[in-house]
């Protein structure tokens, strides 16, 4: 059957015959492990009956309180903050400070009125816009808010750009090799 669709009258056949029945709970954590697939960190565990269960039964409409989330939290292997490998020195925080700000938003609007919310790519108007910044944010930090500096994308166009650009960057990075 896999890869192939029911009709709609086998699919009416089918929710009649489980019509009024519920699943055990055995069942329903076989169907959650099932739904996960290779993507479970289990996935070819072979567990006994007895764990199953404990599992299945621990977890069923677990609230925690905020207490407890903080203590699993801090108890966490995984590294997090300075022990992260991706720390960059604490600097996300004033990255976002500004791309939220009341003059990053008030850039945003002009780039759009300027453009006629319009993509200036491909024209496209009614769809998800980005104001894209022309000499990157990162780089030029005395343009960040200037008008001129900005362009009207859709979702699409940019994300080709920053395609085009990562390419670019990779190519030259070989050819310094």
């Amino acid at each position: 059957m896999f890869g192939k669709h029911h009709t709609k009258k086998s699919k009416l056949k089918i929710s009649l015959t489980k019509l009024g029945k519920k699943d055990t709970l055995e069942t329903k954590s076989k169907k959650s492990l099932a739904r996960l697939g290779s993507n479970n960190p289990n996935y070819g565990k072979h567990w006994s009956e007895e764990i199953k269960s404990k599992i299945s039964l621990a977890n069923i409409g677990r609230k925690l309180s905020q207490e407890t989330k903080n203590k699993m939290r801090l108890n966490h292997p995984r590294n997090t903050g300075v022990n992260s490998p991706n720390w960059k020195g604490g600097i996300y925080p004033k990255y976002l400070l500004l791309r939220t700000s009341y003059r990053a938003r008030q850039w945003r609007k002009l780039v759009y009125e300027r453009d006629n919310y319009t993509c200036q790519t491909c024209n496209k108007r009614g769809c998800f816009l980005n104001a894209h910044h022309i000499k990157p944010f990162k780089f030029y930090p005395k343009l960040r808010f200037i008008v001129s500096n900005g362009t009207t994308l859709c979702v699409e166009c940019h994300r080709d750009i920053h395609k085009k650009e990562q390419q670019l960057k990779y190519n030259l990075e070989a050819c310094n090799v």
